[in-house]
């Protein structure tokens, strides 16, 4: 079934309408300072989550070590608790890169964002998203060209970090909701990759 597909100019209109100007993102998602929002912690998770992430992995990869004769180390929860905090960006580019991962979670992930008149605002593949997104930001934002596909590729992995960004979700529905627009899962979409099966060429010798 042929898809109506917004422009990359409609796409690009309705992306300004959720990117706010620098001073308006600050005021709006971290009014009493950057590390007093709950917004900080989505971006630098707590010791305690990340040893819980960390211990996750070890328990997804120990058999695997194991078999290979190659026992991994069990994380230690001190070892993260006395760990520096690594800030890897201004509260600006912070927050930039997490409305840039809800902006992949709602428009990517199998989702559809349409107009009022049934047109798909498709941004790309994942892969092809990630990279809209960041050119988007680099382009109207003073970051010196700092964001690639790959910083939204995946958009919000963890269901905390999701939960925590809940004011950043409410926030990219509410425009959406201005414009008219409807969202959904797009099941035929899913059904289509899952269908799809990857063939790699023959090796070139």
């Amino acid at each position: 079934m042929q898809v109506n597909e917004k422009s990359e100019k409609d796409c690009k209109a309705l992306l300004e309408k959720i990117f706010l100007p620098p001073e308006m993102l600050i005021a709006k998602f971290a009014p009493n300072g950057w590390e007093l929002s709950p917004l900080f912690t989505a971006k630098y998770p707590t010791p305690q989550e990340r040893y819980e992430r960390s211990l996750q992995m070890h328990r997804n990869f120990e058999s695997l070590a194991q078999k290979a004769g190659r026992p991994m180390a069990k994380p230690n929860l001190e070892d993260f608790e006395n760990e520096s905090l690594q800030v890897s960006g201004t509260p600006l580019e912070d927050l930039l890169n997490l409305l840039g991962d809800g902006v992949s979670s709602v428009f990517s992930e199998n989702n559809n964002v349409t107009a009022p008149n049934g047109a798909v605002y498709h941004l790309g593949s994942w892969r092809g998203s990630g990279g809209f997104i960041a050119d988007f930001i680099n382009e109207h934002y003073p970051v010196n060209d700092k964001y690639r596909y790959i910083d939204f590729y995946m958009g919000l992995l963890y269901e905390e970090d999701r939960a925590k960004c809940g004011v950043i979700f409410r926030h990219i529905f509410e425009v959406l909701k201005e414009e008219g627009c409807d969202w959904r899962f797009d099941q035929e979409r899913r059904d289509d990759l899952e269908d799809a099966r990857y063939e790699p060429p023959p090796a070139v010798v």
